[in-house]
């Protein structure tokens, strides 16, 4: 037993904390769960009579699907462009009224009703924004939901818009919430989300929290109508047209929360959290070695191995097999070192449940 100990323990209290907690990890493309009320990837369509888009998710009961391709109906308008690995292709929107946009009505309020909205929702899509002119619909439902990008004299950020009255969307009960300075460049990809839970409305930009209200009375949002027209890319009057890359959208009946999966640039076990670059190694969260080379010592063997193993992944003489393995630490600090990996795990644990 080594010193990896404790890093297993932790990563092992951590995985099943997120599992309890339902988190989303916004940088892998999702499936489709029991709360998707609508899922686009945008990998999945039909170049029959034009260009489709068929969602991955959605209820039977709805009608027409179709884009607006009024002055090319045979160009296609997928893009090889997306936020990272297994992702597929985006859609390009040219924030006119070439083309596209991606329009849904569900003709059944039966359909509608059943699909479990009235209680929470939360709308989310990755973009890649090409201009900022104003307010610009990433995703906009009829009258039910807007979620926007926004430039004014305060920056570049988003908005989302929540209708909470039934019979009138406009009469002043609506939640909404603005982060207008989040610093947004062009050419650059973003996940952005809208969240409401029938009181607190919240924007996310990558899995942060970046605004929030407590609107201070609970009212649940709209259900949408066999009226109210789903549209990506452009508002249902067909003007505010988003310019840029869009891709995985997803409305659901959930308040989504996001975290970011591990990250290993070099591709050598390694999360680059733990990859210090210092040359010296101290621990399994603190190697020494460098995140953008699986071999920090170039002895052939990668640095996830060798910390494995036992052995120092900065000294080329010391690798698997070598005779070179790290000090074996005594009965007291091993044990110093068990319960250190379980107070971290408790600490998890409360932040988990906090």
């Amino acid at each position: 037993m080594r010193q990896y100990v404790t890093v297993t323990l932790a990563v092992l209290l951590l995985a099943s904390c997120g599992w309890a907690q339902n988190y989303t990890d916004y940088t892998q493309p999702y499936d489709a769960d029991a709360s998707t009320a609508f899922l686009f990837d945008f990998n999945t369509h039909e170049h029959a009579n034009g260009v489709n888009f068929v969602p991955n998710a959605g209820p039977t009961g709805w009608g027409a699907w179709r884009t607006n391709v009024a002055n090319d109906p045979e160009s296609d308008p997928y893009a090889a462009d997306n936020p990272g690995t297994g992702f597929g292709e985006s859609v390009f929107f040219s924030g006119d009224d070439s083309w596209p946009r991606v329009d849904a009505l569900i003709n059944d309020q039966g359909t509608l009703d059943a699909m479990g909205f009235g209680t929470a929702i939360t709308v989310e899509a990755w973009i890649k924004p090409m201009g900022f002119g104003g307010y610009e619909r990433i995703v906009a439902w009829g009258s039910t939901y807007f979620l926007d990008l926004i430039h004014d004299e305060n920056g570049d950020g988003i908005d989302f818009w929540v209708a909470r009255s039934q019979n009138d969307p406009f009469d002043g009960s609506a939640a909404a919430l603005a982060a207008p300075d989040l610093g947004l460049v062009e050419g650059q990809w973003y996940h952005v989300a809208g969240t409401y839970d029938g009181q607190r409305i919240a924007l996310y930009l990558n899995g942060e929290e970046v605004a929030s209200n407590d609107t201070g009375e609970a009212l649940p949002p709209r259900v949408p109508t066999v009226n109210d027209w789903l549209v990506i890319g452009a508002a249902p009057w067909q003007n505010e047209n988003y310019t840029g890359y869009i891709d995985e959208v997803r409305i659901s009946t959930v308040v989504r929360t996001w975290t970011q999966g591990p990250v290993d640039s070099d591709g050598d076990g390694l999360d680059d959290s733990v990859e210090t670059d210092t040359g010296v190694y101290v621990s399994p969260t603190d190697t020494g070695t460098d995140p953008n080379d699986a071999d920090s010592d170039d002895d052939t063997y990668n640095d996830g191995a060798e910390v494995t193993a036992g052995t120092d992944p900065n000294d080329p003489l010391s690798y698997p097999g070598s005779g070179g393995d790290l000090p074996s630490l005594s009965g007291y600090g091993l044990a110093a070192l068990v319960l250190l990996g379980l107070g971290v795990g408790a600490a998890l644990l409360r932040k988990c449940a906090a």
